[in-house]
Formats: structure tokens, C-alpha cells, sequence
């Protein structure tokens, strides 16, 4: 009788474990927020500010309605400017928590994530406050350029960003899967928007329709970019621990 009584403690003990592994399985935390919450408005905050930017156009264009700026996605001061600047400065703020990670472990890595959480702070302060527009007032009288370089802050863009990315291809190399090829296309996708829609929106300035067309796909690459970024970099802090005590090392 005593043996069937320790069976069940020991089953209903097993049984309870079982669902707090579950739950932390499905809510774990990332600060104050549940890690599966965040990663549900991560996606849906964007896909609305999206929403709203192209409404605006479209009544812009259709209906000549003003008052409606704050929505632009091609304007500073905005609902979209204002995420987006958040947005930067929080994957820099988990870029500076890796570095530290890897500091801790005398990983010779952590110098690429803290020059990775620099670049990111700098690239929320251009969001916040539009440098590489005056970097274009004095680069574009110089340079004289038009068409696809007529925002001419893409010349210098265009020489940076290739080297950078060559520059990190061995460090991506050397991050566990998938989270190479996850940073990788994240950032070609933020860079096809930030620089390649730039370009594009250089050839039609003149064209009303295809200018704002522009914009918004430029817009809505760069939020994708992102935000996929950072669900990589928030996936990679929290997997880490655990692939650490399977001693997986998989590279990509």
C-alpha cells in the first residue's frame, strides 16, 4: 500500500513537471514579456503600420485628403519613424547583451557583436534624426549625380555595406544554424530596402505614382529586415544556454 502511494506522488510529481516545462516551453521571458507575445506583435505591430502608410497614400492620391502625414511612411516624425528608431536601438541593445555573453566566455567573437550593436546605435540615431539626408545636401551638389544616385548618400552606401558584409561572412560562417543565414537574410533584406528602393526611387521622382510605390516597398523591406533581425538575435540569446549543454556545434 505504501509502494502504490509513492508510485502515485511520484507519477502526479512527474505529471507536474511535465506541464511547467511545457508552459516555460511557451512563455518564456524576455525581460517583463513572455517571449512568444513579443515575437506575436513584433510581426503584427509592422504589418499595421504598413496597413496605415499605404491607406494614407491611397487617399492622398485618390482623394486629395490632408492631415494624414503622421502616417506617412516617407516622412520624419511619424508613427512608422518613431517604431522604427525603437526598433534599431532595441536589436543594438540584444547586440551589446551577445558581446557580453561572448566577453564572459572569452569568445574572440564578441568584438563583431559590439561592432554590430555600434553600427546599430548609429543607424537608430539616423532614423531619429535623418543624418544620411544631410550627408545627401552636400554630397549631391558635389557629385552631381541623378537617376538611380541622385540621392547621392547611396555613392559612399554602395563601397560600405559590400565590404562590411564581406567583412562578416566568416563570423556568420562560424554562428550555429540557422542563425547565420538568418542574419544574413535579414540584413540583405533591410539593405534591399534602405539602399536598392532608395535607388530605384531616385529613377521616378518625377512620377507621382511609382515615387510613392517606391517608398512604401522601401519602407515595408526595411521593417521586414528588422524585425527579422531581431527575432534572430532574441532567438539566438535564448537558445543559447541550451545548445551550449548539448554540445551542439553547428556552424552555418
Amino acid at each position: 500500500m505504501e509502494n502504490m502511494q509513492k508510485d502515485t506522488e511520484a507519477r502526479i510529481s512527474a505529471a507536474a513537471d511535465h506541464q511547467n516545462s511545457i508552459v516555460g516551453a511557451n512563455y518564456r521571458s524576455t525581460d517583463l514579456i513572455p517571449t512568444e507575445i513579443l515575437r506575436k506583435w513584433l510581426i503584427i505591430f509592422p504589418i499595421i503600420i504598413v496597413i496605415l502608410g499605404c491607406l494614407r497614400e491611397w487617399l492622398l492620391l485618390a482623394y486629395g485628403v490632408q492631415g494624414t502625414s503622421i502616417l506617412s511612411l516617407n516622412r520624419e516624425q511619424n508613427i512608422g519613424a518613431w517604431y522604427s528608431t525603437l526598433l534599431i536601438f532595441s536589436c543594438a541593445f540584444l547586440l551589446m547583451v551577445a558581446g557580453r555573453r561572448a566577453s564572459q566566455e572569452r569568445n574572440p567573437d564578441a568584438r563583431y557583436w559590439y561592432i554590430l550593436a555600434i553600427v546599430f546605435v548609429a543607424l537608430s540615431f539616423d532614423e531619429a534624426s535623418s543624418v544620411h539626408e544631410m550627408l545627401m545636401d552636400v554630397l549631391q551638389p558635389a557629385l552631381q549625380t541623378s537617376g538611380p544616385l541622385l540621392y547621392a548618400w547611396v555613392v559612399p552606401a554602395l563601397v560600405l555595406v559590400p565590404v562590411f558584409g564581406f567583412l562578416y561572412i566568416p563570423f556568420l560562417r562560424r554562428l550555429r544554424k540557422p542563425y547565420g543565414l538568418w542574419f544574413f537574410g535579414s540584413g540583405a533584406v533591410f539593405v534591399a530596402g534602405a539602399l536598392g528602393m532608395e535607388m530605384i526611387g531616385g529613377m521616378f521622382e518625377d512620377n507621382e505614382v511609382a515615387f510613392t510605390l517606391s517608398f512604401l516597398v522601401e519602407e515595408s523591406l526595411e521593417l521586414a529586415g528588422m524585425t527579422s533581425f531581431f527575432l534572430a538575435v532574441m532567438g539566438y540569446l535564448t537558445t543559447e544556454k541550451t545548445d551550449q549543454l548539448s554540445g551542439t556545434e553547428e556552424t552555418l
